[in-house]
């Protein structure tokens, strides 16, 4: 049912406002969705051209379900989105700490957790103000929001790539650090959410969450029922 796909982009769309980084799954589930669709048309190649069909008619059928994911990603995002215009006349979809936090798991100083660079604050009341004065003082202009997200991003790469063996152990490290159960504090310690939430001290270590979702896509890749599980996956 096509609507199932609108219904997965509603709840992505709405989920990435409180969390902005869920938005990236949408790209990975959109090409999922096509090739597990070329994959069903696969299934029947009883001559080349009823074949040829059958790949089209599923091909179109995918890229209607994309489409629905996509649009139900929209709905919820664009309201915010227009509020950001109207507030900075900058193109920001949910917020611009997409920058700042690539340049803090990326920074040559970088030790894999959420160590800052020494020169931003990572107090609740000043970590924006920090990242705000910084860009400024090396830009030497006023900045919107856009630009300083586009401004770390940038400047985050550019250090990966003149520091290419430190980028690549890095990225290690912070897998390791994904995979183990030790808690990752920013702002706030992770204790202080445990005495107001202790339900949070029953959740599953992500490793699990991790094996058992990749066991589940492997399974719709290879599996007969490939849309049901996927979409059991998703």
């Amino acid at each position: 049912n096509p609507r199932r796909f609108f219904v997965l982009g509603l709840t992505i769309g709405l989920a990435a406002i409180f969390k902005a980084n869920i938005f990236y799954t949408v790209p990975f589930l959109a090409l999922a969705m096509f090739f597990t669709g070329r994959a069903g048309a696969e299934e029947k190649p009883s001559g080349k051209k009823s074949f040829l069909n059958s790949l089209t008619v599923q091909a179109a059928g995918q890229w209607k379900n994309i489409l629905l994911l996509v649009l139900g990603v929209v709905i919820p995002i664009f309201p915010v989105t227009l509020h950001n215009w109207q507030a900075s006349r900058s193109f920001v979809p949910i917020n611009y700490s997409g920058g700042p936090n690539i340049y803090i798991g990326n920074w040559e100083g970088s030790d894999g957790s959420l160590k800052p660079p020494e020169f931003i604050s990572m107090s609740p009341g000043s970590e924006e103000t920090s990242w705000i004065k910084m860009t400024q003082a090396y830009l030497g202009e006023k900045v919107t929001p856009a630009r300083i997200s586009s401004y770390w991003t940038g400047r985050a790469l550019a250090e990966a790539w003149n520091g290419k063996k430190f980028f690549l152990v890095n990225t290690g490290k912070k897998v390791l650090l994904l995979l183990h159960s030790l808690p990752l504090d920013d702002n706030y310690s992770i204790e202080y959410g445990l005495e107001r939430l202790p339900v949070l001290r029953f959740t599953f270590p992500f490793w699990i969450l991790a094996v058992t979702g990749l066991a589940g896509l492997v399974v719709s890749l290879i599996g007969k029922k490939r849309r049901e599980l996927l979409w059991f996956y998703a």
